[in-house]
């Protein structure tokens, strides 16, 4: 008899992220799952995107796996991970509750056994999301090699916005405490306009 091999895949070793609010457009949210250049993109943290009040559920696609938060049931949320089937396979993450329906948590193993703790967020500036964050890492920090928390968080401060921008919101304070707590560090430039209608920063990893 002959014994059949079977290939494993292996996990990534390294994770590409795009992160971009769609502004519920439908064309805008197609243009990314369909785009060839997204073929390399193994997450794509998605906030406000288009969602069906027909089918009650955002788009599908064929090479990507949606993933929305764990107590969102036919609802409209405003955070999505998008998965890339050919990237990532099934046994390389899963979902971790979270309780907001605008925010997606992830554990993503990478091929060292090290595991990611991937957030991502909508932040309404009027909700509690900020505390819930809060606590989730407290509880959340030590099970992870690493923290990747990204989304639109709808905060200024001096840290991100660009020199010319001085609106200062005092929520982006408690957010810099988290980061601080949680030994987070931003990773885009300072300066970088994640909000070109208004020349400024709102969006965060």
């Amino acid at each position: 008899m002959s014994k059949i091999a079977t290939e494993t895949p292996e996990p990534l070793s390294t994770l590409t992220i795009l992160q971009y609010n769609i502004n519920r457009a439908r064309t805008t949210t197609d243009s990314i799952l369909n785009d060839p250049t997204s073929s390399k993109i193994a997450l794509l943290m998605l906030q406000e995107h288009y969602w069906s009040e027909y089918t009650k559920s955002p788009l599908t696609h064929h090479s990507w796996t949606a993933i929305q938060p764990t107590n969102a049931k036919d609802t409209r949320s405003r955070a999505i991970t998008y998965i890339n089937k050919t990237l990532l396979k099934v046994e390389t993450y899963e979902a971790v509750p979270f309780p907001s329906n605008d925010v997606v948590a992830l554990k993503v193993k990478l091929h060292d056994q090290n595991q990611l703790l991937v957030v991502n967020i909508y932040n309404d500036p009027k909700s509690d999301t900020t505390e819930k964050l809060q606590i989730f890492l407290e509880q959340q920090a030590k099970c992870y090699t690493g923290i990747i928390v990204g989304g639109d968080f709808n905060l200024h401060h001096p840290l991100w916005n660009p020199p010319a921008y001085h609106t200062h919101d005092s929520g982006a304070d408690e957010l810099i405490n988290i980061m601080g707590n949680s030994k987070l560090q931003p990773i885009l430039p300072v300066g970088t306009v994640t909000y070109p209608r208004a020349e400024t920063a709102i969006d965060l990893v």
